[in-house]
């Protein structure tokens, strides 16, 4: 019997097949700094205007971020990647390639490997015309005692003559909103004509209506409201950050906080992210203060998304919903049926963003048998907001990634009697000098946030993912004692340091960003049970995979999220779309996001999610595909010669 094809297996397994499948590799060489780097670049940038495949590595890989393709593509080996740039060079017809003075480098990956790295820009003469940019990475051919282009990228800066994404075009109001009231977007510059159908120029009609005030909704709305585009965001909750102050508290951040000018009935402790302020901004301009700790807390985000609010004029709605939206192919328009406060209202909008959370909205909760029998208390961690009221009872967590430790942590710190955290497989740990020590020399107080992104996020998905496996094994050579200590203590440690797979999987984490959980195991104040998975319920406790029982009073569940947005957004858009849409999160055959921040086979529809720098970094592309649509002329998407498997 032959082996299953892709298509029949899980999306876990889908995901686990393409990232292995990716055809990319890092050179295995090391560059001295000798070089004369501006001399090579003003060398490779001119091969782009008539590039032949002796100027490419065989193995060569391409990236386009909307620049040429109208969507993001992957293209690898030299023979496929030549022949896609000399088709699209003769429909954008793309010149003026120049590169960034000052901004060549020696790029290290490791200890192994590297690759000389050049900025440039050009222009395209086609329908938009547009500005761009890209960066080359050069190895020498010892062969040939040639440079040969391993790795290109081509991104889509602006539309020429018109407002950019990343920056206001516009006088910011004093005041924003925050209370779900309606005020008209306004703006000093920059509008884009309205050539909308006459139905559309009513009062509840807008260029674009964005359901989620989350981060994802926010970076979207924000930056066409920059661009003069007329946006309505759509927001469940009573208040914007309310998906933040529902968040469960953690005993490891117990600072007291007032949040000043907002009314907040919260406690006074905070949730922690994983992650930097920098790392975690809004783009544009930054809304953190220096006020605000180096790792925000809930109020700290809450407080952020409303500076966000009101430095952007952003019109919210909240408390309302979007319960169906029809698309009339005539006009190319929604009509949006919204429950507001209570009161059904239409709206009409030529563009519907969909950023309904694929991070932690819909919890992946096991089923697992004789539930009815057990005698404590049973909970998914979107639910759980404290161990507070558990003193002295025995807390069992199923599951190993950063929320479970989070909860685990918290149990102790509670005086639980004991915590046990229950894990199924090796689970990737990254401590939180590791992650510091990289991303903090981009992201950080003086750091230029857009081309932070650009140097992090606009890699191929196959090479970012090497780098950065590299970059863990670096550590790993100089502090193995980290994490062995760990796995001596019972918790089984994946050492790969695939960071962008735990990132672009089905469950979008999976891993532990190491900031004290690690120290609990170690002492013994955490227990772990490793290789196992929980396959009843007791009166008492839980029956596992090998047998053994472990008794609890309570039991949290921190088995993630369904990161997939499409049945969320089936139950608003109706059956009919099913087949006009595609799967959100995890990666295609290319490398590239599935579903997100691109055009789908439904025009006029489209979806925004992940985490803060894939949104806020999505978000700007996103927004120049609706500016395009709008001026009339849509990017041209390119969808031939895809990979197969």
């Amino acid at each position: 019997m032959g082996s299953l094809g892709p298509e029949h297996l899980s999306m876990k397994d889908q995901n686990a097949l393409l990232f292995d499948s990716l055809p990319a590799y890092l050179p295995n060489i090391i560059l001295p700094e000798t070089y004369d780097l501006e001399a090579l670049a003003s060398d490779a940038v001119i091969r782009l205007e008539n590039l032949e495949p002796s100027d490419l590595a065989e193995d060569v890989v391409w990236r386009d971020l909307c620049a040429l393709t109208g969507t993001f593509r992957t293209f690898y080996g030299s023979i496929n990647v030549h022949s896609v740039w000399k088709k699209l060079f003769r429909v954008h017809r793309p010149h003026l390639f120049k590169p960034v003075l000052g901004a060549s480098e020696i790029f290290r990956a490791g200890k192994r490997s590297s690759w000389v790295q050049i900025s440039y820009t050009f222009e395209c003469r086609g329908n938009p015309e547009t500005r761009c940019s890209g960066f080359i990475g050069l190895i020498p051919d010892l062969i040939s005692s040639t440079w040969k282009i391993w790795l290109f990228t081509t991104l889509l800066e602006e539309l020429k003559g018109f407002p950019s994404p990343d920056k206001p075009a516009f006088q910011p109001q004093a005041n924003g909103l925050s209370d779900g009231s309606h005020a008209s977007n306004r703006f000093t510059s920059g509008k884009i004509p309205n050539n909308l159908p006459h139905h559309l120029k009513k009062k509840e009609s807008f260029d674009c209506v964005v359901v989620g005030a989350g981060f994802s909704g926010l970076a979207i709305a924000g930056r066409l409201h920059a661009m003069g585009i007329s946006v309505l965001t759509v927001e469940k909750n009573p208040e914007v950050g309310d998906n933040w102050k529902n968040r469960y508290d953690s005993a490891r951040c117990k600072y007291l906080e007032t949040l000043q000018n907002v009314s907040l009935e919260l406690t006074p402790t905070l949730a922690p992210v994983h992650t930097t302020k920098e790392f975690s901004e809004f783009p544009m301009a930054r809304m953190f203060t220096n006020e605000d700790p180096k790792f925000p807390g809930r109020l700290d985000l809450i407080r952020a998304y409303r500076r966000y609010i009101a430095f952007h004029d952003i019109n919210v709605w909240c408390s309302s919903c979007l319960k169906n939206a029809s698309y009339d192919t005539s006009c190319r328009s929604w009509t949006l049926t919204i429950e507001r406060q209570e009161q059904t209202t239409h709206v009409r909008t030529r563009h519907l963003v969909l950023a309904i959370g694929s991070h932690g909205s819909v919890p992946n909760m096991p089923k697992i048998p004789n539930r009815n029998l057990f005698k404590g208390e049973v909970l998914h961690s979107l639910h759980y907001k404290s161990a507070d009221t558990w003193k002295g009872r025995a807390g069992l967590v199923v599951g190993s990634a950063n929320t479970a430790h989070d909860v685990a942590e918290d149990m102790v710190d509670a005086g639980l009697s004991s915590v046990t955290l229950t894990q199924r497989n090796p689970t990737p740990v990254f401590p939180i000098e590791w992650y510091r020590e990289l991303m903090d020399s981009r992201y950080h107080d003086n750091s230029d946030l857009e081309q932070a992104d650009r140097r992090t996020i606009s890699f191929p998905t196959a090479i970012a993912r090497l780098i950065n496996m590299e970059y863990y094994k670096g550590h790993m050579s100089r502090d193995p004692e980290k994490l062995r200590a760990l796995e001596r203590a019972g918790f089984a440690v994946e050492y790969s340091g695939d960071m962008v797979k735990c990132t672009f999987g089905d469950g979008a984490g999976g891993h532990h960003t190491d900031v004290g959980g690690g120290a609990r195991i170690i002492k013994g104040e955490i227990k772990v049970k490793s290789g196992v998975i929980p396959t009843e319920f007791t009166e008492t406790g839980l029956r596992f995979s090998d047998g053994s029982h472990q008794e609890a009073d309570v039991v949290v569940f921190c088995t993630g999220f369904h990161t997939n947005m499409l049945p969320q957004a089936m139950k608003m858009l109706g059956p009919i779309m099913h087949d006009q849409l595609e799967d959100f999160w995890g990666i295609d055959e290319e490398g590239e996001i599935r579903g997100a921040f691109k055009r789908m086979k439904q025009e006029g529809i489209w979806f925004i999610g992940g985490g803060a720098p894939w949104a806020r970094f999505g978000s700007r592309f996103l927004a120049l595909q609706i500016q395009a649509d709008l001026l009339g002329c849509p990017l041209q998407r390119y969808t031939a010669d895809r990979r197969e498997m």
